[in-house]
């Protein structure tokens, strides 16, 4: 079942759907998966401006959507997960990027917005960050990530490739967030292709309609990623851009392509976002889909609309990669869909590719996967979401 949360956030309370668990849901009950034949989906909803959604161009400010983290200087709110040692000792955790002066470095807890006292509550010492004993964090137990739920309905799902216990929870409330300049800025992130109808109707602020298509990722985060895209657009064009959100969670690409007709034909889209994959690289049901048979899906995906609508223009979403720790996760997938991905924007015109796959792996590289996580196996947290969004806006908004 969905899990919501709520906390104070500038003085006002911040409601946001977890769906902890839905991927799972779907996977290990038969409900989706690729192949499937007696597909229950729930009914296309409707094209809506962003002043009828969830939505605020407000947010642009408010969230620094339009700082972008390539090229801002500043990575804004960097999450990190505060596990306490083994022996009492302050725990020392590694930021992304290197930071360029202390001074510029602020530090909040995600759960209340609560800013941290520099020195008190946290310190720098050679580029990480140091929670000190008597700080006013609450440290998650070390061993957090590592004690399964066996009051969970999915406790047995919670494993490690070890064979170890995994939990699959919700690992925001013990998060911070850290803001900081650094002179070592991230690669910007790959776009390839091109949207010219689309492209053209922005650059005018004529009416555009937006499509997701996708598994559950595009409903996670405080502010779900077509609401962010949404807010962002609208600024530039207010009450000229349309979206919906047709993604289903715990779906595959095979999944999307025998419902395409379904959910994307009943309107019409000036561009679809498909973003499946992270489904796709999960071992069951019956095994982690290869890399030719999800270029196969999704191609099959806007073969299925062109028919209908040959003018629509795609972005295909190379996904952040899942928990590779997980024992039902095969991550070593996420490359290929993405160059699988590539290899259909090289041979189609009006598609696109937005690379999240490598920024994504940038990030856990520099970390842990528990920093960036919202569930601990396969959801983005808000930081991760903010990264995704940024991602799809350079390709959509032009970004340099």
């Amino acid at each position: 079942m969905p899990f919501c949360a709520t906390r104070q956030v500038d003085g006002k309370t911040k409601h946001s759907m977890r769906i902890i668990v839905l991927p799972l849901i779907a996977l290990f009950t038969g409900c989706g998966g690729a192949g499937s034949t007696d597909i229950q989906a729930p009914p296309p909803t409707q094209l809506q401006t962003c002043a009828r959604q969830n939505c605020d161009p407000a947010w642009v400010s408010e969230l620094h959507i339009d700082q972008w983290f390539w090229s801002a200087g500043t990575i804004y709110r960097e999450t990190v997960m505060p596990l306490a040692t083994a022996d009492g000792t302050a725990p020392h955790f590694p930021l992304w990027r290197p930071v360029a002066t202390s001074s510029s470095v602020e530090v909040t807890q995600w759960a209340d917005g609560k800013v941290l006292a520099d020195g008190t509550d946290y310190y720098l010492s050679n580029g990480q960050l140091v929670i000190p004993v008597g700080s006013s964090v609450k440290l998650a137990p070390q061993d957090y990530p590592f004690v399964a739920d066996k009051n969970s309905a999915y406790a047995n799902r919670e494993f490690t490739k070890e064979g170890g216990p995994l939990l699959i929870g919700d690992y925001e409330p013990y998060q911070l967030q850290v803001t900081y300049e650094t002179d070592s800025q991230p690669a910007s992130p790959l776009v390839a292709g091109s949207l010219p109808n689309f492209h053209q109707k922005l650059a005018a602020c004529a009416p555009i309609a937006i499509t997701y298509y996708g598994d559950s990722l595009m409903g996670v985060g405080t502010h779900p990623i077509p609401d962010l895209v949404g807010a962002y657009l609208s600024k530039l064009c207010p009450n000229q851009i349309s979206y919906r959100n047709q993604s289903l969670p715990g779906y595959r690409s095979g999944d999307g392509a025998t419902l395409a007709d379904q959910r994307l034909n009943d309107e019409t889209s000036d561009v679809i976002v498909i973003a499946f994959g992270v489904n796709d690289a999960a071992t069951v049901p019956g095994g982690s889909v290869s890399a030719a048979d999800y270029q196969n899906k999704i191609s099959a995906i806007i073969s299925t609309v062109r028919a209908k609508a040959p003018s629509t223009e795609f972005v295909l979403v190379a996904a952040p990669e899942a928990n590779s720790d997980w024992a039902f996760m095969d991550a070593e997938r996420f490359p290929g869909y993405r160059d699988a991905l590539v290899q259909l924007e090289e041979q189609l015109q009006g598609v696109a590719v937005a690379d999240v796959t490598t920024t994504w792996h940038d990030v856990v590289a520099s970390k842990t996967f528990y920093d960036t996580t919202q569930n601990g196996v396969n959801h983005p947290n808000d930081f991760g979401v903010f990264l995704y969004t940024q991602t799809l806006l350079k390709l959509l908004a032009g970004i340099p």
